[in-house]
């Protein structure tokens, strides 16, 4: 009903082509052996609806923009994007951009995705690709303390992305756990 999000990369010789469509997010971990410092690159943009250009397109084609409210009236959680002029709360979807989101098509949420294009260099590391639930728990200064330190530490790839998604999960968990604790979700 809502469709989904798309980041990918493809990588053609040193260059590195990037495609975002949603909410997913690519970042570049580097490392600068003259500093002995680690960085990163934002790859991609977030379609949000609070990005400027993202919000100017869905207010005006009959979107408005607002967040939900629990029983006290008070708002809560991601801007989300609704029919201006409908009471139903409908399509309610917290990205500008999805693919297959049907209900929100008519309000100018679109599939046409965001290009980046980015050469690659030595310093250059690793590529971290993940979608808003894995960012919403980590953010880009975590991700790259993470990185930098299994990375030193000789991980294979494969073995990081698994810790990676592993760190995020618990922390889901642990939000999840006290939001219940404290009756609030």
């Amino acid at each position: 009903y809502s469709g989904t999000t798309l980041c990918s990369g493809f990588l053609l010789g040193k260059i590195l082509y990037i495609s975002n469509v949603g909410d997913s997010r690519a970042i570049l971990c580097k490392f600068d052996s003259n500093y002995n410092k680690w960085s990163y690159n934002q790859l991609s943009l977030d379609h949000i609806p609070s990005s400027p250009g993202e919000n100017k397109r869905i207010l005006a084609n009959n979107g408005k923009i607002q967040r939900i409210k629990n029983e006290l009236g008070e708002e809560i959680g991601p801007l989300r994007i609704y029919e201006k002029d409908n009471d139903s709360m409908l399509p309610g979807i917290s990205m500008s951009r999805s693919v297959g989101d049907l209900a929100a098509e008519k309000l100018s949420v679109t599939f046409e995705p965001e290009l980046f294009k980015y050469d690659l260099g030595i310093e250059d590391k690793a590529i971290i690709i993940g979608s808003d639930g894995f960012w919403a728990y980590l953010n880009n200064e975590v991700v790259i303390d993470i990185v930098s330190h299994y990375y030193d530490d000789g991980m294979r790839a494969e073995e990081m992305s698994i810790k990676l998604v592993g760190i995020a999960k618990d922390k889901w968990i642990e939000d999840r756990y006290i939001g219940k604790l404290l009756n609030i979700d």
